[in-house]
């Protein structure tokens, strides 16, 4: 990872979760960052407006709107930030479902330190990539705004030169 501070949102409706998840996020993560933490679906969605976010850890089960519609509004709102799914439901189909969503990965409660660090690190380095991706997107946008640009200038520059030969050659043609 770079330098540069890194933005982590923990969404989950138990207070000493967020907390503790923050913490642990100070001690274990290598990369400079800065935890956010949101008590709801509602909060979150507040935060992700003024802020960017390269991850958001989320729990499924909250009161109100769940984690998995959280989840669905970063994936189309938000497609450079990752987000990691937690919950302490077992069941397969809760996996599926966050996966369908648009987590990054999901993780059973309660979290096993080594297992959410190295999920962490993987969703940062794939959220590095996404954004390379997303500047490289808009450099190639800006080459090819460019060179429409430059054509369309030399087109105009060269239509009343082309046309005014055109008709100077066709006058020449029926002098003889």
């Amino acid at each position: 990872m770079n330098n540069k501070e890194i933005c982590i949102l923990v969404v989950d409706d138990d207070v000493d979760t967020t907390n503790m998840l923050c913490q642990l996020l100070g001690i274990t993560l290598s990369a400079q960052h800065h935890c956010f933490s949101a008590g709801n679906v509602d909060e979150a969605s507040k935060l992700l407006e003024g802020t960017f976010f390269h991850l958001v850890i989320t729990d499924i089960n909250m009161p109100g709107t769940t984690g998995l519609s959280l989840c669905q509004q970063i994936y189309e709102n938000h497609p450079n930030t990752v987000v990691i799914m937690m919950s302490a439901m077992t069941d397969i189909s809760y996996a599926i479902e966050a996966m369908r969503a648009g987590a990054f990965d999901y993780l059973v409660k309660p979290i096993d330190v080594s297992q959410l660090t190295t999920t962490i690190e993987r969703a940062l380095k794939y959220q590095e990539s996404l954004m390379k991706k997303h500047y490289c997107e808009q450099s190639l946008e800006e080459e090819v705004r460019d060179l429409f640009a430059l054509n369309t200038r030399i087109r105009t520059t060269r239509s009343p030169k082309t046309a005014g030969d055109t008709l100077r050659t066709d006058a020449a043609g029926n002098k003889g």
